[in-house]
């Protein structure tokens, strides 16, 4: 049987709450920076969204373009997230322990690939208990140059070649329209959780080719597959 990789993103699939979390950080540290002011918010907001699933850096910089500023920002914005102001929002998303022992059962090749920073995934994951054992490989843009992260196939190229799978066997399972458009850059299965940044009729506008509520129907699909 060919081995099956199955790519995680992290944030609005495996624990949910972060990306309001996020947003908040985001804002709080452009407010507290002086970048933007309260009126510039919503903007912020979204375009923060437009760019979601980037590395932070790339976030951060849709909205502050001065380099001192942004630095400012980006300091606030890590120290924030270690705060209750993230925290308090992250939980772990339905169905995740039950969705991991079906994969590890069924021999399952799983991996992470998130914009997030490694250290703060791993952070998150003990504090929502989910184990880093339970993944092969924990992988972040953040260890990429800008132009070969997300929607760049490159890192999930990256993944699959070192686990030595192909096309057909991979499935990246995300939550925004950037997971979408990696998984079809890089030509292989697209799985949309709908327990993250997008809903439904942006899941089918993106054409994914599978739309789930939540991981407890991951099974239905893999069997698909």
């Amino acid at each position: 049987m060919a081995k099956k990789l199955l790519v995680f993103d992290f944030d609005g699939v495996l624990v949910t709450g972060t990306n309001e979390g996020y947003i908040r950080c985001y804002i709080k540290a452009m407010r507290d920076s002086g970048a933007i002011d309260e009126t510039q918010k919503d903007y912020a907001r979204q375009k923060i969204i437009e760019n979601w699933g980037s590395d932070y850096r790339t976030e951060i910089r849709s909205v502050v373009k001065d380099p001192i500023l942004f630095e400012k920002t980006r300091k606030l914005y890590l120290s924030f997230l270690q705060t209750d102001l993230f925290l308090s929002t992250v939980k772990k998303a339905p169905h995740t322990d039950s969705a991991l022992d079906f994969i590890s059962k069924n021999g399952f090749v799983p991996t992470i690939l998130s914009g997030s920073p490694k250290d703060h995934i791993l952070r998150v994951m003990d504090y929502v208990n989910i184990s880093p054992a339970q993944f092969m490989e924990i992988k972040s843009g953040c260890d990429y140059p800008k132009e070969h992260q997300k929607p760049s196939p490159v890192m999930l190229l990256d993944q699959m070649k070192k686990f030595k799978v192909t096309l057909k066997d991979t499935t990246y399972i995300g939550d925004a329209k950037q997971d979408i458009l990696l998984a079809k850059a890089a030509m292989v299965t697209s799985v949309t959780v709908l327990t993250g940044i997008i809903d439904r009729k942006s899941a089918e506008k993106h054409k994914t080719d599978f739309i789930i509520n939540d991981l407890n129907e991951i099974g239905d699909v893999l069997k698909c597959i």
